[in-house]
């Protein structure tokens, strides 16, 4: 890709023929199947932080909506409603 190619001139110009030269630049260090491992890795990586912080904030909010529930079911019907409308209302404008 573009992006790892200019990375890699900038990082490494040693290693490459025509350093400066952003056509037909050869990287002496290209390993496509490292490149492969290293963007799996990371892709799985940040995939498993996401899921971890829906997963958390989806059991904070349903926790917190059935404390709310045992205090004031009113309260967890008007709030749900201004959601509802707040978020109707942004997507439409």
């Amino acid at each position: 890709s573009y992006y790892r190619l200019k990375i890699g001139i900038r990082l490494y110009p040693s290693d490459c023929d025509g350093a400066g030269d952003s056509e037909g630049v050869v990287m002496k260090l290209d390993n496509p199947d490292q490149r492969i491992c290293e963007d799996v890795s990371t892709f799985t990586s940040r995939f498993v932080d996401l899921s971890l912080i829906v997963f958390r904030y989806t059991i904070s909010t349903v926790s917190f909506i059935g404390v709310l529930w045992s205090i004031a079911p009113e309260l967890v019907m008007v709030l749900l409603v201004y959601a509802s409308l707040g978020t109707f209302v942004s997507v439409k404008i």
